[in-house]
């Protein structure tokens, strides 16, 4: 059985050297973690606090994944990192930060409803610093000619889940029609049964035979037809 003081030795020998945390070099880290997202290459970082135990030397890592958003925008966040001292030793530390990106915000003024086009006159604009939200964007174009995904309040920050991509086919349009198999192309025009997407399948029909099928969102007002949307229909 080993004695303390032959135990003590022991440990000494099994655990690497350790000294405090180098706030230069959690920096660098920090810079690295952000450079790694192209969207923050305007973001600001100051170190407000630091872990003081001691850690071994080795590469200091920090992912995004790793860092708790503050409770609000201005406030600093804990971002949680490590030390790989080698294959075998790995220890965690973490750094509070004040992680600040200078952005847009936009706000609606006025109700919009779920699946309305967005008109620049429904919106307003404002310069945003601070930690980076969903609601950051580069500019009130992003999401001029969007829809909205779901009823959206005046004075809501507007973020992406609430937006979605103007449909290429609207209800009631006529679309052009291809349809394709191993021998022919034909081209017929149709009425959109409902709203579509680009690779969305949508019903339309054919205003001469009245038929209804279901085709494939392809482009600005073109449908495919084809033998897997022609399936679709004999479900």
């Amino acid at each position: 059985m080993l004695t303390l003081p032959l135990f003590l030795l022991f440990l000494a020998q099994e655990a690497p050297g350790s000294q405090p945390l180098d706030r230069e070099t959690v920096m660098r880290a920090l810079r690295k973690a952000v450079a790694a997202r192209p969207d923050l290459a305007d973001a600001k970082i100051e170190i407000v606090d630091l872990s003081r135990f001691p850690v071994p030397t080795g590469e200091i890592e920090f992912e995004w994944k790793g860092l708790t958003p503050p409770a609000t925008g201005q406030s600093a966040a804990r971002w949680r990192g490590l030390v790989r001292h080698d294959a075998e030793h790995v220890f965690s530390i973490w750094a509070v930060v004040r992680l600040t990106v200078p952005c847009k915000r936009i706000f609606a003024i006025q109700s919009i409803r779920p699946d309305e086009l967005i008109t620049a006159s429904q919106l307003h604009e404002e310069s945003y610093e601070g930690f980076p939200t969903e609601s950051c964007h580069n500019g009130i174009a992003e999401v001029i000619g969007k829809v909205a995904a779901r009823a959206i309040s005046p004075n809501m920050p507007i973020v992406p889940a609430m937006l979605a991509p103007r449909a290429s086919v609207l209800k009631g349009d006529q679309a052009v029609a291809e349809y394709r198999d191993d021998s022919v192309t034909v081209s017929l025009p149709v009425i959109a049964e409902r709203s579509g997407r680009i690779g969305e399948i949508i019903p339309v029909r054919n205003p001469s035979s009245q038929k209804t099928v279901f085709a494939r969102v392809t482009g600005e007002r073109r449908v495919l037809i084809d033998e897997g949307t022609l399936s679709k229909d004999k479900r």
